[in-house]
C-alpha cells in the first residue's frame, strides 16, 4: 500500500472471541460506545439523528452511533458460548483515532487476545 496521496479516513474491525463482557442492554451498549467516541476524539452526532439498536432473539444487538467523521458500530451476536463481539469503528481525515476506541471497546469487552483479529484500513488516495 502507498503511503504518498490524500489520508482520507481509516476503519478499524476488531473481531473479539471470548469476550468476558458481552452486554445484552442496547442503553448500555450506547453509553459504553459513547465513551469510546470520546476517547477517540470524535463528535457523536445527536442533532437529528438518534443512536440506532436493534436487539435479535433470543439475544445478540447491534448499535450504531453516527459520529460527526463516519460511524462506529458495534455487533452482539447470539453465540453466547464463543462470546462473540464485532467492533466497526471508521473516520474520515487524520484528527480522529479509531485504534484508540477499539482499544478501549476491547478493554470493556475483554476478549482473548489470542483468538481475536484487527483490521485497520489507512485510506489513503490520490491529492
Amino acid at each position: 500500500m502507498t503511503t504518498e496521496g490524500v489520508h482520507y479516513g481509516t476503519t478499524v474491525i476488531d473481531d473479539l472471541f471470548h469476550c468476558r463482557c458481552l452486554p445484552q442492554d442496547p442503553e448500555e451498549m450506547l453509553v459504553i460506545m459513547r465513551e469510546a467516541a470520546k476517547v477517540a476524539g470524535v463528535k457523536v452526532v445527536e442533532e437529528g439523528a438518534q443512536p440506532l439498536k436493534h436487539e435479535f432473539s433470543p439475544q445478540g444487538l447491534t448499535a450504531t452511533l453516527q459520529l460527526s467523521e463516519s460511524h462506529l458500530t458495534v455487533h452482539v451476536h447470539g453465540w453466547p458460548e464463543r462470546g462473540y463481539i464485532r467492533v466497526d469503528i471508521s473516520t474520515c481525515g487524520k484528527k480522529a483515532d479509531p485504534i484508540k476506541a477499539a482499544d478501549y471497546l476491547r478493554g470493556v469487552f475483554q476478549p482473548d487476545l489470542n483468538c481475536s483479529k484487527r483490521n485497520v484500513l489507512e485510506h489513503i488516495g490520490p491529492g
